[in-house]
């Protein structure tokens, strides 16, 4: 199926009504959504196209994304009167349900505890994560270090027959006015 040239409406939102449309009919109740590389295929349109399709459909609250897992409905569009609640039985959908209920927990539990006992806990906490940015600092710069310490032995390995080429006149002026200022600055 591709997106019609006759259509008006801009190629993403003709892909995001069709998806609409599944979704209605319980095309993708408890699963996954197709992946943007799957709506490129299917309608015959750019990476960007099915990324906007998937966007309206995020931003009317139709769909919502797991980064890593994909992309999910939220609940039925339509529901009749009488109809249970949506049932997530998807295991992207749960895993998310799991972490939020989880975050909930810690932040009552935050909550709920005595403010010099969450300072103490926050200064903990930052004190790790300060003892952390200085090991992994402390880590690159080592990193760092090796890696001009390879440089160099390269270029001296390539240039070897390069000689080194006197310092023209302008040079040699300006290293004598700056040995004599040393000096005075020296003496006095």
């Amino acid at each position: 199926m591709t997106v019609s040239a006759n259509d008006p409406r801009a190629p993403y939102l003709q892909v995001a009504e069709v998806l609409r449309e599944e979704i209605k009919a319980g095309k993708y109740a408890g699963e996954r959504l197709p992946s943007y590389r799957e709506l490129e295929e299917r309608f015959g349109v750019a990476n960007m196209t099915a990324r906007s399709a998937l966007r309206v459909l995020r931003e009317e609250n139709v769909i919502y994304t797991v980064p890593g897992r994909g992309s999910f409905v939220t609940e039925p569009l339509r529901r009749q009167p009488g109809d249970r609640p949506a049932v997530y039985d998807s295991p992207g959908v749960q895993e998310f349900l799991h972490e939020q209920a989880r975050l909930w927990k810690e932040a009552e539990r935050h909550e709920l505890e005595e403010p010099e006992t969450q300072a103490v806990e926050t200064e903990a906490s930052l004190t790790d994560v300060l003892i952390t940015i200085r090991d992994e600092m402390r880590a690159m710069n080592a990193e760092l270090r090796e890696l001009k310490a390879q440089v160099a032995e390269l270029t001296e390995s390539r240039a070897p027959h390069t000689a080194k080429r006197p310092p023209s006149k302008q040079t040699q002026a300006m290293r004598e006015k700056l040995r004599n200022a040393r000096d005075r600055s020296a003496q006095d």
